[in-house]
């Protein structure tokens, strides 16, 4: 079995990469930040695609989090692929945005 990581995974363009992954045979961790109800809706539909997933609550952004997740990972035997598709977004026009 492959294993892949791919952080930002529970909804959008992560959840999507997840589930190709996913259709190709991998065993996929997945991480997300805060968004419980977005995960459980994700577990859900990832559940109908395969067994194969694992999501972990990380906010790569702390020292603490990104620490867990590295044991985490350590758990499986390799990682095939990794897909960082974690990220933010700024609601603000380009003039409201300051240094």
């Amino acid at each position: 079995m492959k294993y892949a990581l791919v952080t930002g995974g529970t909804k959008g363009i992560g959840l999507a990469i997840v589930q190709m992954l996913m259709r190709e045979g991998y065993f996929v961790v997945l991480t997300y930040s805060n968004d419980d109800s977005a995960m459980e809706a994700c577990k859900k539909q990832l559940s109908s695609v395969s067994p194969n997933f694992r999501i972990v609550k990380s906010d790569q952004g702390t020292e603490k989090d990104y620490a867990q997740l590295l044991e985490t990972v350590k758990e499986y035997p390799s990682l095939d692929c990794i897909v960082f598709n974690v990220g933010i977004t700024l609601r603000k026009g380009l003039t409201d945005i300051r240094n």
